[in-house]
């Protein structure tokens, strides 16, 4: 029984995007073939000073939760892990994460491995993962393509890796923090057609967002990874304004926990720990 258990997940056909909430914070787990798991960043958070009697935090609760996820969906190795730029709120947890779960392949913006971040967070840490620094064409796997950066930089918001992936019947577009610049640059690509799903860049702030990205893509659904009453105010007015009037859904990690896109064949659903859409501006 129990190893039927562990093996049907590996059999299953289909698969899973899983916009995990990490607080104020980023990580998307996609398993895109029975054996085919990518993982796009996996959160962190500022450690602020402790006072002398305060009992050290030895683990890391946020990462501990993302392995017990992938070890409950029958996931034992990761095959690729892109950190999209050097924040804390999306590389913070590596460390822990990597000394729980094994990792072919770690990827991270060009120019990125000769920043002080990567040296002392992510180098230390690779357990013998191979480590690669990607740009605008190259393709990590069958189903994603990288489609920035597009010149080398130091792993700054502005440097975030953006990846599209083809999720069962729909694509995704992810976009880390990448500014609104990065996002028209993007729209060079005279392949870039109509992307359903879009997780909204920089936690829905507005300094992301573009609206002729939107106009662009077209998605039908945008999601907002963002902590509860985070002091940003993240997702900023702004962009659920601009969603709005582009007759988008938008669900929030805040407002609904994680959230998981599955798909079966040309079948998918959503499903959230908590049923809680974002009541956009302006509707009723």
């Amino acid at each position: 029984m129990y190893g039927v258990m562990f093996l049907l997940p590996r059999l299953a056909t289909g698969g899973f995007v899983a916009f995990a909430d990490v607080g104020q914070g980023d990580a998307t787990i996609a398993r895109l073939a029975p054996r085919q798991v990518m993982l796009v960043d996996v959160g962190g958070k500022m450690n602020l000073p402790q006072p002398p009697w305060a009992t050290p935090q030895k683990r890391d609760f946020q990462a501990q939760q993302l392995v017990q996820f992938l070890r409950g969906k029958g996931i034992v190795r990761v095959q690729q892990l892109v950190l999209t730029h050097k924040d804390i709120d999306h590389i913070g947890n590596l460390p822990y994460f990597l000394q729980q779960m094994p990792v072919d392949n770690i990827y991270v913006p060009l120019g990125m491995m000769q920043t002080e971040v990567y040296q002392e967070l992510v180098a230390p840490h690779c357990r013998g993962a191979s480590v690669q620094e990607v740009q605008a064409g190259m393709r990590l796997n069958r189903w994603t393509l990288v489609k920035h950066p597009f010149k080398s930089g130091a792993g700054e918001n502005e440097d975030s890796v953006a990846v599209l992936v083809e999720t069962g019947p729909k694509r995704l577009m992810l976009t880390g923090d990448l500014d609104q610049a990065g996002e028209r640059n993007l729209l060079d690509d005279p392949m870039l057609g109509r992307v359903p799903i879009l997780k909204f860049g920089h936690h829905g702030s507005k300094t992301s967002t573009a609206s002729e990205f939107l106009q662009r893509l077209q998605p039908s659904v945008g999601v907002v990874s963002a902590g509860v009453k985070n002091r940003f105010g993240h997702p900023n007015q702004e962009t659920l304004v601009m969603a709005r009037q582009n007759n988008m859904q938008v669900f929030s990690t805040a407002e609904s926990g994680m959230l998981q896109y599955c798909w079966s064949g040309k079948r998918d659903r959503w499903q959230a720990e908590i049923t809680s859409p974002i009541q956009l501006p302006g509707r009723p």
